[in-house]
């Protein structure tokens, strides 16, 4: 069902805003179809119809003529990314205009005009649309068209910039051949001579990228004046930075090393490009600046494949593949730590402080390396939320965390575990490895889908704000530190299989407090030192299949949270029901769950409903049946 937007008589202006639409041409005198996300329409305004017509005729499709030129509707192909723009070089050497819905952007054609229809040149529905063609492509850092240039326009110069250009895109010699041969032919005035052509042609396709090496970065005027060639600019750092996107978030190559995660505003990326032409004594102005930054952003790498899965890079070179370790320099990935890969480090300090933290327990000490291991696994892990739990001050969990922290930096988020059901705030996991909760509420829950979705490794959709939302799996490990366990309003299997307990019962004698124990933490060989014990828990749990050895102090733990969390499991443990059952004239169902009302009353607890209740009677060994005067009783269940 196509949608229409009418327009204010005589021009290009919408009556209403762009949501209001109708489905019905017939009904509006002026009208635009808007276009949705997987349609683009390339607008030929300014070029001559021979050629958008040789185009058509290549690339059949959905045509409309229009006052000045026509309309070409294409499908987006794959894994390619458009934006609304004007005057755009397309590979083939035309300009033209770029109208798409893509990225949940607004964007409309004009089909009808004082209450006629404009010409349909082919008739294919948009549901059918072909792909855009590579010939159409767009150029989006040329806003020049090569058409009609003649003999002493520069037609040699600006054949090999284009074919530089087409190059450094990846596009294939063949496909690059056959363009120039279209724009030598047919969009030229006058074609260069063949031999002319060949070595032109010859010259820049052997001679390497102009971004592989460095480029002149200045051109003369036609006043002889030496200026800026802000082209070659945006080529050479487009190439060195390498930029890459990741569920809409920006990567580039940071001090021509590794993979760096951009910020919003893109002030990352604007801070590397000045360093970098700041060593060629090159100081561009604010506008020039800006300029470069939108070229660059607005041409990059999508990586598209949700089944790939990408290592975890270390600042040393190596990259761990689930549990195998790599050489692997500067290869894309979305997790880097600033840690060193050292298969010897033993740190003393954090031997001892894990030791003294679980209170020499070995269970926990097991049980702690393995939630380091479990940060590590990004697939395939046990899909646990850990909660550290401390009755009393001074027990070490904050120097945990912010040992954890500091390992972690730059792959860690720090989301409050009430705040999950919002869009953004999950955003905030995306290309991270864990979360990390500090001193969470002990307040009632609500909600609990999003964080049980997160857990259980499913789907789940994000944005960043004034975004368009992207659905990710999280490879985040939740944690969590409190004095208090908060309640879960959910009550299912769901929580209770994910959640583990981490008793913090350890307590620094006074005046043995280590003042520098923080900074001793954060070494680099305190933090390769975790990255070992990472290894081992991860390996372990591996070996177990999946599963995490949970020690019996944490296990108990972990149960008489369950039970305190749900409080019907605390009002059948504390209330003597089978009594209730011999009462055979109090023996109801109703006045069961006024009885579980006033213990919840009394103990401060919020109630479940009767559905709720009766459900779970089975789990606790009683079953409802209906008596006499289909009164609904309640007895042990018949085994």
């Amino acid at each position: 069902m196509n949608k229409y937007i009418e327009l204010k008589a005589g021009t290009k202006v919408p009556r209403e805003k762009l949501d209001t639409f109708v489905t019905e041409i017939e009904k509006i005198m002026d009208g635009a179809i808007l276009l949705d996300e997987n349609t683009v329409v390339v607008d030929f305004d300014h070029t001559r119809e021979d050629l958008w017509r040789d185009v058509l005729a290549k690339y059949p499709t959905r045509a409309v003529k229009t006052n000045r030129g026509g309309h070409l509707y294409y499908s987006v192909p794959q894994n390619m990314r458009l934006y609304n723009k004007t005057n755009v070089r397309t590979y083939n050497g035309l300009v033209a205009d770029y109208k798409t819905g893509y990225g949940g952007k607004k964007a409309m054609a004009i089909v009808k005009e004082n209450g006629v229809m404009r010409e349909i040149i082919n008739a294919i529905e948009l549901d059918n649309l072909p792909p855009l063609p590579v010939d159409l492509y767009p150029i989006y850092s040329k806003n020049t068209s090569l058409e009609d240039l003649d003999d002493g326009d520069g037609r040699n110069s600006e054949i090999f910039s284009h074919i530089k250009i087409l190059k450094d895109k990846k596009v294939e010699d063949t496909v690059i051949g056959r363009i120039v041969n279209f724009i030598n032919n047919k969009v030229f005035k006058t074609p260069l001579p063949l031999n002319e052509l060949k070595n032109t042609i010859g010259s820049a396709m052997t001679g390497g990228s102009d971004s592989d090496e460095r480029p002149n970065f200045y051109t003369i005027d036609e006043k002889g004046k030496q200026k800026l060639n802000l082209t070659a600019i945006e080529m050479y750092m487009r190439k060195k930075l390498d930029i890459r996107e990741y569920r809409n978030i920006l990567f580039y190559i940071k001090d021509d090393k590794r993979y760096e995660k951009d910020t919003l505003n893109g002030t990352n990326i604007f801070r590397e490009i000045r360093k970098t032409l700041e060593k060629e004594n090159i100081v561009l102005n604010t506008k020039q600046d800006s300029e470069i930054l939108h070229l660059i952003k607005t041409d990059f790498r999508i990586e598209e494949d949700k089944n790939k899965k990408y290592p975890i890079a270390f600042r040393n070179g190596w990259c761990l593949y689930r549990d195998q370790f790599l050489k692997q320099e500067k290869i894309f990935t979305p997790f880097y730590m600033d840690v060193d890969y050292d298969p010897d480090a033993n740190d003393e300090n954090v031997i001892n402080f894990i030791k003294w933290f679980c209170k020499g327990d070995e269970g926990l000490i097991t049980l702690f390396e393995e939630i380091l291991g479990h940060i590590l696994m990004l697939e395939r892990f046990p899909h646990h939320i850990f909660f550290f739990v401390a009755g009393k001050g001074k027990n070490g969990k904050s120097t945990m965390l912010n040992m954890l922290n500091n390992w972690t930096d730059g792959l860690n988020s720090t989301t409050a575990l009430d705040q999950f059901e919002k869009e953004t705030y999950t955003y905030d996991l995306i290309g991270k490895i864990v979360n990390l909760g500090d001193d969470i509420d002990d307040t009632y829950i609500e909600k609990s889908r999003v964080i049980k979705v997160i857990a259980g490794g499913s789907k789940i959709k994000a944005r960043a704000l004034y975004s368009m939302p992207v659905d990710f799996k999280s490879t985040a490990t939740l944690i969590f530190s409190c004095n208090n366990m908060p309640t879960f309003k959910d009550k299912s299997g769901g929580m209770a299989r994910r959640v583990v307990c981490f008793p913090c019962n350890s307590n620094i004698e006074y005046g043995k407090i280590d003042l520098d124990l923080d900074d001793k933490l954060c070494t680099d060989s305190a933090k390769s030192t975790l990255l070992n014990l990472g290894i081992k828990g991860m390996k372990r749990i591996i070996a177990n299949g999946g599963e995490l050895t949970i020690t019996e102090t944490s296990k108990a733990m972990t149960e008489r949270y369950l039970i305190e969390n749900d409080s019907i499991a605390m009002f059948f443990n504390e209330t003597d029901v089978n009594k209730l059952c011999d009462d055979m004239e109090n023996n109801t169902f109703t006045k069961l769950y006024t009885i579980y009302e006033i213990f919840c009353d009394e103990n401060g607890y919020t109630p479940s409903g009767k559905n709720t209740l009766s459900k779970k009677l089975d789990e606790f060994g009683f079953e409802s049946y209906v008596g006499a005067g289909n009164v609904r009783k309640i007895r042990p269940k018949k085994w």
